[in-house]
């Protein structure tokens, strides 16, 4: 999960730690990064890191079980749904005082980077991470350069939840428009919609490309690889529910997620005051 915490899977059966942990992403999953350390991940407790703000945001925006997520963040369905709010307390169950890493006050202080030096740092304190792909680049060339994919860092897709969507993703995208029609601009656009641009773009190890021309092998990373064919075999493509929330609500509904959060009793009332808000935004 993106969340700066610890889920210990001592005292749960693997059905159960599923169940919990599943329900939180709806039909729905990005990459988990894991370090790899032998017995000492066994031995440790196994824990999710990053800023709590972010860890609910993704975590939380898809949350409702066999809800559209489409329509929640198109304003076709209110966040005052009862499935929202159910959704919102699976989400208290696993990001609270007892399963996150330094309790929820102590992560809300935590930066981004922050969160993922705790799993990927030279005196790592966590064991997973949940978030985007892009993460991989970030631990590896800014957190610990020491890294070595396949053995020290490793990611895999989040479960599948229902098996008739089998690999959904969650994620963003980059896109070109032109403001100006000339032979210029159309050339250009024409170029990097090609193989060969495609091929200079993921050469930075940052993106992957919905571009067919673009092979694996042009890929410097076998964790973006491995994103490359997550995305390759998905069934099921979903924009990410707070990029598609108008003006800066993105930002807003992290917000009240962190209010959701600190105070899981007040759930209904922090999204009523959340839909306020955006009550005809859309």
């Amino acid at each position: 999960m993106e969340g700066h915490g610890a889920i210990p899977t001592g005292g749960l059966g693997l059905d159960q730690l599923e169940v919990r942990l599943l329900a939180v992403r709806l039909e729905c999953h990005r990459l988990g990064r894991g370090r790899r350390r032998g017995r000492k991940v066994a031995e440790r407790k196994r824990r999710v890191a990053d800023a709590i703000e972010r860890a609910a945001q993704d975590d939380a925006e898809l949350l409702p079980l066999r809800l559209d997520p489409q329509a929640l963040f198109t304003g076709k369905l209110k966040f005052t749904d009862p499935s929202v709010a159910n959704a919102a307390k699976i989400m208290t169950q696993i990001i609270n005082n007892k399963y996150v890493l330094n309790g929820i006050q102590g992560v809300l202080g935590q930066s981004f980077v922050g969160g993922i030096s705790d799993v990927f740092g030279t005196s790592a304190k966590a064991q997973l991470y949940f978030e985007g792909g892009f993460v991989g680049g970030i631990a590896t060339q800014q957190v610990n350069p020491a890294l070595k994919a396949g053995t020290t860092i490793g990611d895999f897709p989040w479960p599948t939840i229902k098996a008739s969507l089998d690999h959904p993703v969650v994620g963003a995208a980059d896109f070109a428009g032109a403001f100006k029609d000339t032979p210029e601009v159309r050339q250009f656009l024409k170029y990097i919609s090609t193989g060969t641009a495609g091929r200079i773009w993921v050469s930075t190890g940052a993106v992957t490309s919905p571009n067919k021309k673009v092979p694996a092998s042009a890929y410097p990373s076998p964790l973006v690889r491995a994103e490359v064919k997550q995305l390759a075999t998905a069934k099921t493509f979903l924009f990410d529910g707070s990029d598609l929330l108008p003006g800066a609500f993105g930002d807003t509904w992290g917000f009240a997620l962190q209010d959701v959060i600190q105070k899981p009793g007040n759930i209904k009332n922090i999204l009523s005051t959340f839909q306020g808000k955006i009550q005809g935004q859309f």
